[in-house]
């Protein structure tokens, strides 16, 4: 078979223990998804995109959330930004780039990672572990907030310090601790502001300031008591 189900206006119609019926223009055709390494790649209003080896196939988002949102589905695997899914219907892929993954809560050992296509539910220790193992960089800073991108979807946490060229990032995963460039660690990482600031900019700017106030408590500690600042004339005054 060609690589034509683009072309023929496919449509997911049901799938069942990883097959899938699809509804194209010559007819009802049914394809395992698995052989076919198909995944869900992107999300146009209410239609999800599912990416085939032979074409893409278009989906209801709505279906494909009552599949992903089902009690029994599980997160199995995360590899190269492709989430496997266990599901009743058979394993389901999910790119968690282009379906705008946010790991966005912790209910006692379950993380909640939001998608265009609904919330997966994972193990908490496997996301961490995910987390910890791949390369996390900081991709925002919005006020106080920085927005981490990591290998298993963006986390937003608050930054509680910086010290040694390494930020603390208070996460709903706990602290998570991301080097500066400085430090030579993460290179090309980028520390961009709401602002456009950097980070190593905005670090320096509070380095400069601290400097300035030491200089004006240094100076107001150094100077005789009692002693007062004259007003200078204007020229032409008497």
């Amino acid at each position: 078979m060609s690589p034509t189900l683009t072309n023929w206006n496919a449509a997911l119609v049901t799938i069942e223990n990883g097959i899938a019926a699809i509804q194209t223009d010559i007819g009802m055709i049914k394809m395992n998804l698995t052989s076919l390494k198909a995944k869900i790649d992107a999300v146009e209003g209410d239609v999800a995109i599912i990416k085939t080896d032979i074409g893409e196939v278009k989906a209801d988002v709505a279906y494909i959330k009552s599949i992903i949102e089902d009690i029994n589905t599980t997160l199995i695997a995360v590899k190269d930004g492709i989430a496997t899914l266990q599901t009743d219907i058979g394993e389901l892929k999910i790119n968690l780039t282009s379906t705008n993954a946010k790991i966005d809560a912790v209910q006692g050992d379950v993380a909640i990672i939001k998608t265009d296509v609904g919330e997966i539910k994972a193990d908490v220790a496997y996301v961490k572990s995910v987390v910890k193992n791949t390369n996390s960089i900081v991709v925002a800073i919005q006020e106080d907030v920085a927005v981490v991108k990591t290998g298993i979807g963006e986390i937003r946490g608050m930054i509680a310090s910086i010290q040694d060229d390494v930020a603390t990032i208070e996460t709903v995963l706990g602290q998570l601790k991301v080097a500066l460039p400085s430090s030579g660690g993460t290179s090309g990482m980028q520390y961009i502001s709401a602002a456009g600031l950097s980070i190593s900019s905005f670090v320096s700017g509070i380095a400069a300031t601290g400097a300035i106030i030491a200089v004006m408590l240094l100076w107001s500690s150094s100077r005789p008591m009692g002693l007062k600042m004259e007003k200078r004339k204007p020229n032409g005054d008497s």
